[in-house]
């Protein structure tokens, strides 16, 4: 297993260069990639682990409108970059020779057109799955600011820095960086 994170951490360190080069400080890429990259990872690490490049547009439906709505917590603001992030890393995989599968304008394409369903999706406490639905009584429950500390005070777990939550924990990975280096700019 850390041995899979290992690897994780080495291609999320080789998109954040191509997201600076090609993206900026400013974009949604940058907010939002490491985590949204980490969830892609985890999504098809889980599904087919062995073929972490191989995306379809049937793989990108399932991610932006079951797994990702169903088991990862993630605020408004993170959410509404997640479909634009998927785009910036299927880009950074084509650009490696790492995209298997559907062509990237298709895995495109889906992005742009799920991005209202999958929105409605992570909004929708029906299709969140138990432990999801419990940690959003608990965070429901702590004021604004209490949550704003929790999360960028909060140190990742020793196996995982980056990257959405377990299934069985949406809490082990679903809360973003902040502090890390994506979120600070040079």
């Amino acid at each position: 297993m850390a041995t899979l994170y290992s690897c994780m951490d080495a291609l999320l360190d080789e998109m954040e260069d191509f997201v600076r080069e090609h993206y900026g400080h400013d974009s949604a890429g940058w907010r939002s990639g490491d985590f949204a990259a980490g969830a892609l990872l985890e999504f098809t690490g889980r599904h087919d682990g062995a073929r972490i490049g191989h995306w379809t547009v049937g793989d990108v439906r399932e991610f932006l409108l079951d797994w990702f709505p169903r088991t990862v917590w993630a605020d408004e603001d993170l959410q509404a970059d997640v479909p634009d992030c998927a785009v910036v890393f299927f880009r950074f995989m084509a650009a490696r020779s790492s995209l298997s599968g559907d062509p990237l304008s298709e895995l495109e394409r889906a992005c742009a057109q799920l991005r209202s369903q999958f929105l409605s999706s992570c909004r929708d406490p029906r299709q969140w799955d138990p432990a999801k639905q419990r940690l959003s009584l608990i965070l429901a429950r702590l004021p604004a600011c209490a949550r704003r500390a929790r999360t960028s005070n909060r140190s990742p777990a020793p196996h995982r820095t980056r990257g959405a939550a377990a299934v069985q924990t949406p809490c082990s990975g679903a809360l973003p960086r902040c502090g890390g280096r994506w979120r600070e700019a040079p």
